[in-house]
């Protein structure tokens, strides 16, 4: 009876593990690609006695999860002569100095947050100094989104607060490219999809190479995310 449990469990997490990989068919699909790794490895470990023909499926399943958690921290990227400074600053942000005095501390080029709003609007003004060129788009109640350079910009932005997305294009020492901050909402049941889908032409149109941060709310190997990656040409950065 505990063998034909266990047994019952493992093809169940099998099944959703698999389902993972379908969120281009309904965004359920990426909901549950969050808990793909573990589903998968509980359908193996409890599959581990059962007939080859159950075992074998919930194996390849776990071993190709695995590899796509873990292949890309594996992988090293070569450093690049620019420098992107990402942060969600929570849109209750206890101390807001703290964070200023880490961005000036380090100068990057690119300043790129999210859930800025009313309480913590001291960061964007404690940086106006050292990154005049910055745009806040407002997004919800949590707060909007924020880029700030100190590249030269061409006065070109794009802020479409119906998506959370901010961008400038700035003049980089290699030519012009977009600077792009953007938060994804949660996952199905909520309208993560809608969102990727609404903001997809956007990105598609910006007229230049893109540089892309932001707090996704999702796994790299979700639909949702390589949507974001396809549209805007973009790749991880390591």
């Amino acid at each position: 009876m505990i063998k034909r449990i266990a047994i019952l469990a493992g093809c169940l997490s099998t099944i959703t593990a698999i389902a993972g990989f379908f969120g281009h068919v309904h965004p359920i699909g990426d909901s549950l690609a969050v808990f793909q790794l573990p589903l998968a490895l509980i359908g193996a470990v409890l599959l581990w006695r059962a007939p080859l023909v159950l075992l074998t499926p919930a194996a390849c399943i776990a071993a190709i999860s695995v590899a796509i958690v873990f292949t890309p921290k594996l992988s090293t990227a070569t450093p690049g002569p620019y420098t992107v400074y990402q942060k969600n600053l929570l849109y209750k942000l206890d101390d807001p100095q703290l964070l200023i005095d880490d961005i000036l501390t380090r100068l990057p080029d690119v300043v790129m947050m999210q859930e800025v709003g009313e309480a913590n609007q001291r960061v964007l003004e404690g940086l106006k100094e050292a990154y005049p060129n910055q745009l806040h788009c407002p997004y919800g109640s949590i707060g909007g989104t924020a880029v700030m350079t100190r590249w030269p910009v061409t006065g070109e932005t794009e802020c479409a607060e119906f998506g959370g997305l901010s961008a400038i294009k700035a003049l980089s020492p290699e030519g012009p490219v977009w600077l792009v901050s953007l938060p994804l909402r949660w996952p199905y049941p909520y309208p993560q999809s809608n969102q990727v889908w609404e903001l997809r032409p956007i990105l598609q149109a910006l007229d230049a190479p893109i540089i892309l941060a932001g707090d996704f709310n999702m796994v790299p190997w979700s639909h949702s995310v390589r949507t974001i990656l396809r549209a805007t040409g973009t790749r991880y950065s390591g």
